[in-house]
């Protein structure tokens, strides 16, 4: 095989054409041991995924730069309120769990967390306590301090939502007045009292309550008279009508007894005498309505609930010797009856909400600290390398003939 070259020992234009075709000279092959040159888009892969990795634990990194002490923002209601509350903040909170809704979280390989709410923090945060074993004796006690983030950061968030979604409702009360202007002006949604707003469909069933002028209820504990007629026998001398209550109870014989208001002072000194066992209170009508069942007639919300069970309204006979069942139709609620009205929504964690992670403090995330200058090592060398092979890089030459 004929190699041409010039005087001085250097390749020809033939030789010079072969390197040219993948751009690597073949005494740099030789003296790296024939290793040729790692593709330019390696180099760009690993700069992008390290760049992506560096994105995705940067909030981590920032905590790791926290005081070591938490910031007490004292009481979850007055921190809301204050904006005190940030995410991916080292805070101490005063509040109470609600451990009638808690939840149990169990990891694949961690153990278990318990997440639970903090009452008057109008659902806004929340509290997630890791726990070795399922149950534990630890009592969870009013002040918790950890990191602060965003409920919606968490990566099992849909999890939790369709939880509550499917296992808790809200309850909204409105005022009457509230209630009569949006079925007046044909409304889909209305404010609570609470300033929520709770969409309106014709199927939506709402709670109203009442209480009849004049209406009040004697109760006899069960734990002191076996039978109704033992009750009973205490009344003996009331000077006014009185009639066993329809409304059943599992701890107390109930009658009803019409008074006015000049009588109840009397009424309730007579029944609270000592070893008699009872007391009065005011009786409450309660009436499960549909929206679409709702009408208005002038300052009174009327309605027809032939659809439900309608605790009996009471009134004298005509002799005014006895009280008899009034079950007059429509119900007719005013200013002066209407006690509360309300309704229920599924649950939804609201927007912005955010999740104490117990005991989690700014030193345990040293290693973020380190996996992040370790990528920013990776991004540098290849970002190096890169620009010293783009300076490497000469055109091609052309072979003449």
């Amino acid at each position: 095989m004929v190699t041409a070259a010039d005087d001085k020992g250097r390749p020809s234009d033939i030789e010079s054409e072969q390197r040219s075709k993948d751009g690597t000279d073949p005494e740099l092959i030789k003296i790296s041991g024939g290793r040729r040159a790692r593709h330019p888009l390696i180099g760009i892969v690993v700069i992008g995924l390290s760049l992506y990795l560096m994105y995705y634990v940067r909030r981590d990194v920032a905590y790791f730069f926290q005081p070591r002490v938490p910031v007490d923002v004292g009481e979850v209601g007055e921190a809301l309120k204050k904006g005190l509350l940030r995410p991916n903040t080292y805070v101490k909170i005063e509040g109470a769990p609600d451990r009638k809704r808690a939840l149990l979280l169990k990891g694949r390989i961690t153990g278990y967390d318990s997440f639970f709410r903090l009452l008057q923090s109008e659902d806004l945060v929340y509290v997630q306590r890791h726990q070795r074993e399922r149950t534990t004796d630890r009592v969870i006690a009013g002040v918790h301090s950890g990191r602060l983030v965003a409920f919606d950061s968490l990566p099992y968030r849909g999890t939790i939502r369709g939880y509550f979604a499917k296992t808790r409702n809200v309850s909204h009360d409105f005022e009457l007045k509230a209630v009569l202007a949006a079925k007046r002006n044909g409304l889909r949604q209305i404010k609570d009292h609470k300033g929520r707003l709770v969409p309106l469909r014709d199927d939506t069933l709402f709670w109203v309550n009442a209480s009849y002028d004049g209406e009040w209820v004697i109760q006899f504990s069960k734990k002191a008279y076996a039978t109704v007629d033992d009750a009973r026998k205490q009344l003996a001398d009331l000077e006014m009508p009185f009639i066993v209550d329809d409304e059943p109870s599992h701890t107390f014989w109930r009658f009803v007894v019409l008074a006015k208001p000049s009588q109840v002072k009397g009424l309730i000194r007579r029944v609270s005498k000592p070893g008699l066992h009872a007391g009065v209170v005011k009786r409450q009508v309660g009436y499960a309505v549909k929206w679409s069942r709702m009408k208005v007639d002038g300052q009174a919300l009327v309605f027809d609930s032939d659809e439900a069970r309608v605790p009996t309204h009471y009134r004298l006979s005509e002799d005014g010797t006895k009280l008899v069942h009034d079950n007059s139709r429509p119900v007719r609620i005013s200013a002066d009856t209407a006690l509360y009205i309300s309704t229920s929504s599924k649950f939804t964690i609201p927007q912005g909400a955010m999740v104490l992670m117990a005991d989690d403090r700014p030193g345990d995330y040293w290693h973020y600290v380190l996996l992040y200058a370790v990528l920013c090592v990776f991004v540098v060398i290849n970002a190096v390398a890169l620009r010293n092979r783009v300076r490497r890089r000469k055109p091609k030459e052309k072979v003449s003939t």
